[in-house]
């Protein structure tokens, strides 16, 4: 195991099984609190990022690079740093709360599209809510989840799973709050859906726009009829996360248009209630825009504004390059506003 999860022990398991094709979850739980007592813990649901075509539950250099509590937590110790770089201190959140950390897989575009992806939230869920907690009182885990204290977390496409998990299925999983980060959560102006020019995207240049479109025909004539895809190495996906990002074709990938619950706004006038929701987003987002998350802030305020909310934009690209100081105030401000409901 990586050693950015040091101090966790991991479980692997089998949620969903697609074609033969098992979609796996990792859980980690703190080491030092399997030497307690038998007891429940808080539980954090972890959605991994990539665009919705790479990467893993436990791709740890793309771990959300956030929610930094102190250097060496304490149990006393509350707080906790959003948006900073080492993914290790995600980790940290978990340890300082003595929170289980569940990461699933899903399927991954374009094998797959977006109606599959919330398919496989449906079964996670159901797995979440009904057999893990069977499994943890048959293997008798010193340390089980508590469902009554979820949270979820994602980064990127991850924080988009983070909030379709709270929105359409409160019935099955009560989440007690959401932590989004530079995500796709409106696509009406997220600037996704249309091509924006041949620029910069995290720092790189993808190909020309005519390249950027045969890099991703090539790979869908290369699809196998049937396959399933649920891990990708973002470095080998990298061409085409880039040319996807710049000819916007995202939207087409996911299937938006054929499901209406792949837009998160339309889905907001349907449900009755939003877990409270701290939504952060950086200023010169390359790959998502910023609009991505004030617009759907905005749009939660009105059809919610009896609902805790908060919006953090701060300078910076895609997920943030540089290091934040715990002294800074809108830091303080957001570990407070999640203090409140989660643990």
């Amino acid at each position: 195991m990586d050693t950015k999860f040091a101090g966790f022990s991991r479980r692997d398991l089998v949620y969903s099984c697609i074609n033969g094709h098992d979609l796996l979850v990792a859980v980690l739980t703190p080491e030092i609190i399997q030497e307690r007592p038998p007891a429940q813990y808080p539980v954090l649901v972890h959605w991994h990022g990539g665009g919705f075509i790479t990467g893993h539950r436990t791709y740890a250099p793309w771990w959300p690079n956030c929610l930094v509590p102190n250097p060496k937590p304490q149990p006393s110790t509350r707080t906790f740093l959003p948006l900073a770089v080492s993914s290790q201190r995600f980790l940290e959140l978990a340890l300082s709360h003595n929170a289980i950390i569940i990461s699933p897989d899903h399927r991954l575009l374009p094998e797959a599209n977006g109606t599959d992806v919330l398919a496989d939230v449906a079964s996670f869920t159901s797995w979440l809510a009904d057999q893990l907690p069977a499994l943890a009182a048959r293997e008798a885990w010193p340390a089980s989840p508590d469902l009554s204290r979820v949270a979820t977390i994602g980064a990127s496409s991850g924080g988009y799973l983070a909030m379709q998990i709270a929105l359409l299925f409160p019935e099955r999983v009560a989440v007690k709050a959401i932590i989004s980060v530079c995500a796709p959560l409106n696509d009406v102006s997220s600037g996704t859906a249309v091509p924006r020019g041949h620029r910069r995207i995290l720092g790189c240049w993808p190909p020309p726009p005519r390249q950027a479109e045969a890099v991703i025909r090539e790979y869908i004539r290369s699809i196998k009829p049937g396959a399933v895809r649920s891990e990708g190495d973002p470095v080998d996906m990298w061409p085409m996360l880039l040319s996807m990002a710049q000819q916007g074709w995202l939207p087409r990938f996911l299937g938006v248009k054929k499901n209406p619950q792949l837009d998160l706004t339309q889905t907001l006038d349907k449900v009755d209630s939003i877990p409270p929701l701290w939504i952060s987003h950086s200023e010169q987002d390359s790959i998502i825009p910023v609009e991505c998350s004030t617009e759907f802030d905005k749009a939660v305020a009105n059809r919610f504004p009896e609902s805790p909310l908060l919006l953090t934009v701060k300078p910076g690209d895609h997920m943030w390059t540089d290091a934040l100081n715990m002294s800074e105030p809108w830091v303080q401000e957001g570990c407070d506003f999640i203090n409140q409901f989660w643990v």
